[in-house]
């Protein structure tokens, strides 16, 4: 497995937590690319992203933040993972869809190796002294700000509410050895939740009210595994450059890192058809976000 790792480790690091999702930079405005004539969500207010996870009837509040903050909803914060090609993006439109008709807000972070690789950051700093790292503790930094900056926000409108994460803090840890990963916890922290210097594993792990990890299609659905340059479930041009038995076992490394989350679930390719694997995925947020708020009064 060391070998393994050692050997893949320069596809693994391009990757990074987006576990073959993002595409660097020079490939999103090419003549073939979709975003080319499309305005730039970098740079670009885009008004349908704002509306589409508010519902249009939201329930009414069961659950209100600790007491420190009696005004504020509490915020369901669900981490979306898993391997290469495995429904992420169909998963994140099924699930807004699903809880609006419930009456939550959906909030849908993006996922932070893909905003990071598209302000022009390519893959050549993982040949840089340090890079790997360097790249990896900006991503966590950045990461961990966004999810706070996400739940307050989201807390304060007083609705039931949804954060949906595209990836974990903790699927850093796949892409790096033990020690690499204690160093970056060690560095990482501070704003305001009460670790001035560093935080642990379970403060990652704690942030969480559930992990969604969704298998590769390439273990269970192998027929389905696209990779090279190819498009993603949503239309999308990407760039996957892992063979179906590399994802497989990044698939499992995932969910290695992510198992002792309390609430860790994994959704598989059972043969019922990549329909019924998103009811599975909406199914467990919504059962998730029930469970945290049991008041909930059902729209209508």
């Amino acid at each position: 497995m060391r070998r393994l790792a050692s050997r893949a480790k320069p596809i693994l690091a391009a990757a990074t937590a987006a576990a073959a999702a993002a595409v660097p930079a020079r490939h999103l405005f090419s003549e073939e690319s979709p975003l080319r004539d499309k305005k730039d969500p970098l740079h670009h207010l885009l008004p349908h992203l704002q509306s589409r996870g508010h519902a249009e009837t939201p329930g009414t509040v069961g659950t209100m933040a600790p007491s420190r903050r009696p005004a504020e909803t509490h915020v369901v914060r669900i981490a979306l993972t898993g391997g290469p090609c495995a429904g992420k993006s169909s998963a994140l439109e099924h699930i807004i869809k699903t809880a609006k008709k419930h009456g939550f807000d959906v909030y849908c972070a993006p996922e932070t190796a893909t905003i990071i690789f598209n302000s022009g950051v390519t893959t050549d700093i993982f040949s840089c002294p340090n890079g790997v790292f360097v790249f990896q503790e900006g991503l966590a930094r950045m990461q961990l700000q966004m999810e706070r900056a996400l739940t307050k926000a989201a807390a304060v409108t007083g609705r039931p509410s949804i954060l949906v994460m595209d990836r974990g803090l903790v699927d850093g840890k796949a892409y790096m050895d033990e020690q690499e990963w204690k160093k970056l916890l060690e560095v990482i922290g501070g704003g305001g939740d009460g670790y001035s210097n560093g935080v642990d594993e379970e403060y990652l792990l704690q942030r969480y009210d559930a992990v969604v990890h969704m298998v590769t299609a390439a273990d269970g659905a192998e027929s389905f595994y696209k990779w090279g340059k190819t498009t993603d479930d949503t239309g999308n041009i990407v760039v996957r450059s892992e063979p179906p038995e590399l994802a497989r076992s990044l698939d499992k490394k995932l969910q290695g890192v992510w198992s002792n989350h309390k609430n860790h679930i994994v959704i598989t390719n059972d043969g019922s058809g990549f329909a019924a694997k998103l009811d599975a995925v909406s199914n467990a947020v919504i059962s998730v976000a029930r469970l945290k708020h049991p008041g909930l009064k059902h729209p209508g």
